[in-house]
């Protein structure tokens, strides 16, 4: 069964601020265009070289992949509330709220088909990364569009 990229891309873009709110005191300070897009390509590939070996683990098994999704959850859900805080440049905003809109509705779907998988319903569970992966496209988009080409490239 095909690589489920959904996920890594999910992961990445979700810690792109681990490093952008890492080293600045000033939680209200704004990065420009192209310390945002810096900040989140350098991010994303960090986030890559870790996603990308659970993807490559991942067979479409709900009993193999359970633990896997759970890893990637892991990842992801507090990456997601610290891409939150961050304040992207006004210029950026409408597609970082796209962005984090994605993301959101990709965390709560990788948890759906963590129950499921974690159940034993690997029907279930395939159907709701295919739902995860319908989305691929838009948030590839608004991560090139917010300077982050990494962050699509998956």
């Amino acid at each position: 069964m095909p690589r489920f990229r959904w996920m890594a891309v999910a992961v990445a873009g979700a810690s792109l601020t681990l490093a952008a709110c890492g080293g600045d005191d000033d939680s209200n300070s704004q990065l420009s265009y192209a310390d945002f897009g810096k900040e989140a390509n350098r991010i994303c590939k960090e986030a890559d070289d870790k996603a990308d070996p659970i993807g490559e683990k991942l067979t479409g098994d709900a009993q193999n992949d359970a633990p896997l999704v759970k890893q990637a959850l892991d990842i992801q859900e507090p990456a997601i509330q610290e891409f939150k805080d961050l304040k992207p440049p006004k210029e950026l905003q409408a597609d970082f709220d796209t962005f984090v809109a994605i993301s959101d509705e990709q965390l709560a779907t990788l948890k759906k088909a963590e129950a499921a998988a974690r159940a034993g319903d690997t029907a279930g569970y395939r159907a709701e990364l295919k739902k995860g992966q319908a989305r691929d496209a838009e948030s590839d988009a608004a991560a090139s569009r917010l300077g982050a080409a990494e962050c699509a490239n998956d």
